[in-house]
């Protein structure tokens, strides 16, 4: 999430990056970050804080703590490509002049602030607290976990809202999906839509036969999951295009290489003198036709230009 971010910001004078609205791909790279980061929360018990015993008032603050991060995480991350995608919509459909970040942020904040209220209340009234049960009376073994046995609602109330926010990243990128991939990168959208569906309608199961069989085992799916769904958010929207910024730079490593080395092949010269006579009645013939289809297209290209210096 750091490099993909730092990589946003070096480039961000660059057409590639650019035409991709780079503050929607640092808020992106941002929502990654908290989800990621809700890791560390999980990654604790008695007897594993770096050497110092935590208690159960400190378990407890780092299981209330993981709900805020997972969800908001996830939330800032599709909303984020939603209002990339919208205000891309907006532009082309000619509904404004120009387009800017508040013409599109309404529905970001909407459900940001919705679940926040969620959360709010829930840390404030049933907070998870770490518990931990015995469960073999006869070798003292225990497993500890957080729980509230208020706690399903509020998880429902929230996988609606991101649940939400999925679908309606879903719906815009179908909606855009004839738009140029310079700008609405729909087709890497549907393949992360895809990629992180599939995670989860095998992950979950997983951890359901998991719940106390075995909690290390179920630390490992929950940390995978956490780590696969923003990473490959990171890998499919930002990745192709580091990959063409780094094409595009050989490409002008490679022109600029040929531009130094002065060879001249004999005769070149001459038939370029005759290619280009005979090429002149042509270009007069067609210069109107070509400059016809130019204004045509001119409208809809300042539009998209517009995206770029917005």
């Amino acid at each position: 999430c750091v490099v993909a971010s730092l990589w946003v910001y070096r480039y961000r004078e660059s057409n590639i990056v650019k035409a991709s609205q780079p503050m929607f791909l640092q808020v992106l790279c941002f929502g990654a970050f908290i989800s990621s980061f809700s890791i560390f929360t999980l990654s604790f018990d008695e007897n594993n804080g770096g050497g110092n015993m935590l208690d159960k008032d400190q378990l407890s603050v780092m299981c209330a703590s993981f709900p805020w991060l997972v969800c908001l995480g996830f939330l800032v991350i599709y909303c984020a490509l939603f209002s990339k995608l919208w205000r891309i919509n907006k532009v082309l459909q000619f509904s404004r002049r120009k387009v800017t970040i508040k013409h599109v942020i309404g529905p970001f904040v909407a459900l940001v602030l919705s679940a926040i209220i969620v959360l709010t209340v829930w840390t404030a009234a049933f907070p998870l607290k770490w518990e931990r049960e015995e469960i073999d009376l006869d070798t003292g073994e225990s497993y500890g976990r957080c729980q509230n046995e208020h706690s399903l609602i509020f998880y429902i109330a929230l996988v609606l809202i991101v649940v939400f926010s999925f679908g309606m990243t879903g719906a815009m990128a179908w909606i855009t999906k004839d738009v140029d991939e310079k700008y609405a990168e729909t087709q890497w959208i549907f393949y992360t839509i895809f990629v992180q569906i599939q995670v989860l309608l095998v992950a979950i199961p997983i951890m359901i036969v998991l719940e106390y069989a075995s909690a290390d085992a179920k630390y490992i799916v929950k940390v995978m999951i956490i780590a696969i769904l923003p990473m490959s958010t990171i890998g499919l929207i930002i990745g192709p295009k580091v990959v063409t910024s780094l094409k595009k730079e050989d490409k002008e490593k490679a022109k600029s290489r040929g531009k130094k080395s002065n060879v001249h092949v004999s005769g070149i010269a001459a038939s370029t003198q005759i290619m280009s006579k005979a090429g002149s009645s042509r270009f007069d013939s067609s210069y109107v036709a070509d400059r016809k289809g130019s204004m045509e297209s001119g409208c809809v290209a300042e539009r998209q230009a517009s995206i770029e210096h917005a």
